[in-house]
């Protein structure tokens, strides 16, 4: 069986008042500063978490005026799109680690939900402590790149309402994000090899940009033969990307190539410095390329890191399932079932792929004690 754990995009720590956030001195400071974001975004504080972004040396780059960069910075609202993904969707956010180079500190975080898996690189000024960027990805690029993107796309709509016409560069741009909303337009009704001939159809040096790329690594997905040359092109164009190793993982996944995708799991945990939340993704290759032993170990490690997990949970009961381990699974479900409140119809519809556990005299009896207590 396939399962369907999301790829693309802890408990929760107790957090009121204001945040335990002190004046950084050290590099360990740098650090409480990180468990301070997490513990935040965890508690849903995303306006602590916001605050602590410091935009003013974009302003003048952007394009924009600094109090529309200001309302722009204010209307992603990235805080509440975190806080969100952590608590509607069963989700995970860790601090990673810390880093410095020559642009400075840097903290590392990983967001898992059911909307799939994401990491976020925020730059830390070192005078002021203050986030002042965050490479994002998914999206391949850094806040300020797509903030600046979408400067220039406001800038050439002025110049086409003003003049009533663009030349150039200028219309070289308007028109590629033009072919953008139409791919999304062809996407949506999955005529992918209209979608990647209208692709092409950009001016060539646009093309090498890395949205664009991303674009076009999604569409080539999905058009037979087209794959293998556009991974080329983009590694070519941005060799060691971190945004390249987890997007070709989903893609991978989705085309059921298992051994390649787990081979872009082991380069992006090389590239990130290791996270443990990176096991369930290896449990779940190893399990359909047929090796369980391997995924239950993995899932084993992952539970061991996050025993509040309630995904890794279920992976983990599915893999001791899938072993014929099923006194281990009944002993982790009880634990379960206490600790996230499962009913016994929730343990159903998760293991429904299971009927030979579902109906033995072990897990029956279980359920008798379950049904008399709540009576």
């Amino acid at each position: 069986m396939k399962a369907t754990i999301p790829l693309l995009f802890t408990g929760i720590i107790l957090f009121s008042g204001s945040c335990r956030y002190k004046e950084p001195s050290t590099i360990h400071s740098y650090i409480y500063l990180a468990r301070s974001i997490e513990d935040s975004l965890n508690a849903g504080n995303a306006d602590w978490f916001d605050r602590q972004f410091d935009w003013s040396g974009h302003e003048g780059a952007s394009g924009y005026s600094d109090d529309n960069y200001r309302q722009l910075i204010e209307a992603l609202q990235l805080g509440n799109d975190i806080a969100n993904n952590i608590h509607a969707n069963d989700g995970l956010f860790n601090y990673i680690r810390h880093y410095q180079d020559n642009n400075g500190h840097h903290l590392l975080f990983r967001l898992y939900s059911g909307h799939g898996l994401n990491y976020y690189d925020f730059e830390i000024d070192s005078n002021t402590h203050k986030i002042t960027d965050a490479y994002i990805f998914l999206t391949g690029e850094k806040l300020s790149e797509t903030i600046a993107r979408m400067a220039l796309m406001d800038a050439l709509t002025d110049s086409l309402e003003q003049s009533g016409h663009l030349s150039g560069e200028a219309a070289a741009y308007r028109q590629a994000y033009q072919r953008i909303h139409e791919i999304n337009a062809l996407t949506q009704s999955e005529e992918f090899s209209e979608a990647l001939a209208l692709y092409d159809s950009i001016h060539p040096e646009i093309r090498k940009e890395k949205p664009f790329q991303i674009t076009h690594l999604m569409l080539s997905a999905r058009v037979e033969g087209s794959l293998e040359p556009a991974v080329k092109t983009y590694l070519d164009l941005y060799p060691a990307d971190p945004s390249a190793y987890l997007i070709m993982m989903d893609i991978y996944y989705n085309r059921e190539q298992f051994a390649d995708a787990l081979n872009m799991v082991e380069e992006l945990d090389r590239l990130i410095g290791g996270d443990p939340l990176l096991y369930l993704y290896r449990g779940e290759f190893n399990l359909n390329m047929a090796n369980p032993e391997l995924a239950l170990s993995h899932f084993k490690t992952l539970h061991k890191a996050y025993p509040h997990f309630e995904s890794g949970n279920w992976a983990l009961v599915m893999a001791y399932l899938s072993r014929g381990a099923s006194a281990e699974a009944l002993s982790l479900l009880k634990d379960m079932q206490k600790r996230f409140q499962l009913l016994p119809e929730d343990i159903f519809m998760m293991l429904v792929d299971y009927p030979e556990f579902l109906e033995s005299a072990m897990y029956q009896n279980w359920l008798d004690q379950l049904q008399a207590t709540d009576l």
